[in-house]
């Protein structure tokens, strides 16, 4: 629970090493969600709770992105999130040859080490959908693809996003309460044929009748 057990970033060899590498805490981002590499080394990650808090939206914290060099165990804040533009809790996804990371808070989103900050895309409930459970995936095309898992008339949707159309996030699968599988739980895989392979929190007939399921979406 926040500010219990905020959460530890850690290492572990081939061998079973294990080491902690950093302690999070309640000022600097607690939970953490989802991380990556970048080609320099460097950890970049987020976490769902901790940073500037705020009574009105996040008495907890709305999270925070967040950069690791393990090499001199540096931990840096690259972007913190308030509740009032009704973002946060960010899932980190992929990187870009260029150092370019990409991530979800609602809104499909890139930020670099330096902490520029960009959305790409706004999320929305009444059609692409809103609230990730994932990180987005950088196809080798440079389309992206990620996953929210509320939409208003279904279980969560399937998106993608072209850098040569800004702004806008096209629903390539949707999952309905009453279909094989809802609320898109987890990054998808590329498969070798172009479809997207992942799993729902849920399945069956009804909403939150049975767990899991794998679906294929054909984009």
């Amino acid at each position: 629970f926040p500010h219990q057990n905020p959460g530890v970033l850690f290492s572990l060899s081939p061998t079973g090493a294990y080491t902690i590498l950093y302690n999070f805490s309640e000022a600097d981002g607690e939970n953490p969600t989802t991380m990556i590499m970048t080609p320099s080394g460097i950890l970049v990650g987020g976490t769902f709770n901790g940073g500037p808090t705020n009574p009105s939206y996040c008495p907890q914290g709305c999270g925070v992105v967040f950069s690791f060099n393990p090499t001199n165990a540096q931990y840096t804040v690259l972007n913190t999130y308030d509740g009032s533009a009704g973002t946060g809790s960010p899932y980190i996804g992929s990187v870009a040859a260029n150092g370019t990371i990409y991530g979800n808070d609602s809104n499909l989103f890139s930020i670099t080490l330096s902490g520029n900050y960009q959305i790409l895309a706004i999320g929305n409930f009444y059609y692409s959908g809103s609230n990730p459970a994932s990180g987005p995936l950088l196809a080798p095309d440079g389309t992206i693809y990620g996953t929210y898992t509320q939409v208003i008339d279904g279980g969560g949707t399937l998106y993608s996003y072209s850098p040569s159309n800004p702004g806008v996030l096209n629903v390539v699968c949707s999952f309905y309460t009453s279909g094989a599988g809802v609320i898109p739980y987890a990054q998808p895989i590329l498969a070798p044929n172009g479809d997207l392979i992942g799993t729902t929190l849920f399945a069956g007939t009804q909403h939150y009748q049975v767990s899991g399921a794998i679906y294929d979406c054909t984009p």
